[in-house]
């Protein structure tokens, strides 16, 4: 009975929708956080959660209490059926066409409403005002008609048993290819490079999303180390604040092709701030510098490294992010995943770790790129977990670990993309190898994005993620790589395969979010 609880879908109610496991409120089904008691045929799986269970209850006994003795005892059993059938919560809309009438009533199975019709027709009379139905009631095989679906395989109680139905529900869907099917709500539109996204950690739901090339944001603030470019690319990006209260700072290897500067370049050059990653204490000064070094930044004791450096080795980290952890165990919480913009052939994601030595430029993904250095055996550099080559994407953008409410099946799976491709892609790390396993996320094709306020479709620049405070997970992305166009647009990754727990247990954790936008 681990599947039955699929019944309660939107297939049963919604007079002509696609034939896809909805609830009422045209999201997928979930499972409760509690045993149910009128409903307990959907405790593993279904619409409805321990409030609605309980209404159901109420109403349960309300009709006990209309109905004769003697019929409520022929006639119980099929009012818990029916009214368990029709658990989900009330639908906003009533289909992707609004004129679609909602049954009160679910599809009945012709076997059924007929052994039914027998003793407890005038039961449906407390579902539905329907006086055509009504009129109909002494008419056997008029009524079980009225009652019919035009797809027998969705009239209850055969949906209940159609493995077609209730295989997959609650697993990620996938193509034949083992691709990630995934859908998306647009949250903003109209942005001008849209080019990050914070949350405000005040509770109130507001994010900040920056736009425009000039928009300065945190880089105006003053305390920041200045580090001059000997080119204008290769600006590396993102400054974010760890929970260990230290900013984090991800810097270019200075521009042009090919890092080079000095002997070995910037990025391998423990004296020079380019191509790495810094981390400084804001909140006081010392050295005469507007801001202070962490106690146990890697290198304090090299008389050639700056103080500030936290890793090296890096050539244009673009979207770097911390793993929240497991919503339960913690585990992965803290885990720094940056995605390094690659040169020629390759682009790769780094787990960053204290003193990491991360290869460029004598390495560019797996592959030796400066064949010198990359023979050096104190090079000691840190693989990426996963690198991809330019036949899939040119240019990287990290992403973030999933640690939301919403979307369990989604839960550590790393989901990142390639701004000129416009490729979403995922990691999934194995536990017991710590090998990264990677999964092309596809947009869900024919009924999987068939929900009222769901897509399949975006623009292809993935410029960037960010996540909300619940660690529900957004990406912008635009039309037109430009700072003057209006094309940007924020979109919500949406798994369709379930939402597990209810979603009243999430809700409390998230809502709309509503916009703060700054540009110049």
């Amino acid at each position: 009975m681990a599947r039955a609880g699929a019944g309660a879908l939107l297939a049963l109610w919604v007079l002509g929708a696609a034939a896809h496991p909805q609830c009422l409120d045209f999201r997928p089904p979930f499972r409760p956080q509690q045993l149910l008691s009128l409903c307990s045929r959907y405790s593993a799986f279904g619409c409805c959660d321990e409030k609605r269970d309980a209404e159901l209850t109420s109403r349960f006994w309300s009709l006990a209490n209309r109905m004769l003795a003697a019929e409520w005892a022929d006639c119980a059993g099929y009012a818990r059926e029916l009214l368990c059938q029709v658990s989900g919560r009330a639908a906003t809309a009533r289909a992707e066409d609004p004129s679609t009438p909602l049954r009160t009533v679910p599809g009945l199975c012709q076997d059924y409403c007929l052994t039914m019709w027998q003793k407890c027709r005038r039961l449906i009379r407390h579902f539905s005002t329907d006086k055509e139905l009504q009129a109909l009631e002494d008419n056997r095989d008029k009524f079980c008609h009225r009652l019919s679906l035009d797809d027998a395989d969705y009239c209850y109680p055969n949906l209940m048993v159609n493995k077609n139905l209730n295989s997959d529900l609650g697993h990620m869907v996938t193509d034949a290819t083992g691709c990630l099917q995934l859908c998306l709500e647009e949250v903003a539109n109209g942005l001008r490079n849209p080019v990050a996204m914070v949350h405000a950690g005040d509770g109130t739901t507001a994010f900040l999303w920056p736009s425009r090339w000039d928009w300065c944001g945190p880089t105006c603030l003053t305390g920041n180390p200045e580090v001059k470019e000997p080119a204008s690319n290769h600006n590396g990006g993102q400054l974010p604040l760890r929970n260990d209260g230290y900013l984090y700072i991800f810097t270019g290897d200075g521009g042009m092709a090919g890092d080079p500067f000095g002997t070995f370049g910037n990025a391998q050059n423990k004296s020079a701030l380019l191509g790495k990653v810094l981390r400084i204490d804001v909140d006081r000064k010392e050295r005469g510098l507007p801001y202070g070094i962490p106690p146990d930044n890697p290198f304090l004791g090299d008389p050639a490294a700056r103080p500030e450096v936290y890793a090296l080795g890096v050539r244009n980290m673009w979207r770097c992010s911390f793993d929240r952890g497991d919503p339960k165990s913690g585990a992965g919480r803290g885990r720094l995943f940056c995605g390094d913009v690659g040169q020629n052939k390759y682009e790769e994601v780094d787990l960053v770790e204290r003193g990491g030595n991360y290869g460029w430029r004598a390495r560019e993904g797996f592959q030796c790129y400066d064949r010198s250095l990359c023979a050096n055996a104190s090079l000691n550099d840190v693989l990426p977990i996963f690198a991809y080559p330019h036949t899939i994407g040119k240019s990287v953008t990290g992403g973030y670990v999933y640690r939301g409410c919403e979307y369990p099946n989604l839960n550590g799976l790393y989901i990142f993309g390639d701004f000129m491709t416009g490729r979403l892609m995922s990691l999934h790390e194995n536990p017991e190898t710590g090998q990264w396993q990677y999964n092309e996320i596809c947009m869900g094709h024919g009924q999987t994005c068939d929900f009222p306020g769901l897509i399949n479709h975006y623009y292809p620049h993935i410029i960037s993620f960010g996540e909300d405070e619940a660690g529900e997970l957004y990406f912008m992305s635009t039309g037109e790589p430009s700072a003057t166009v209006p094309r940007g647009v924020v979109y919500k990754i949406i798994d369709p395969s379930s939402h597990v727990p209810a979603p009243s247990v999430c809700s409390s954790l998230t809502s709309q979010p509503f916009i703060l936008q700054w540009w110049k």
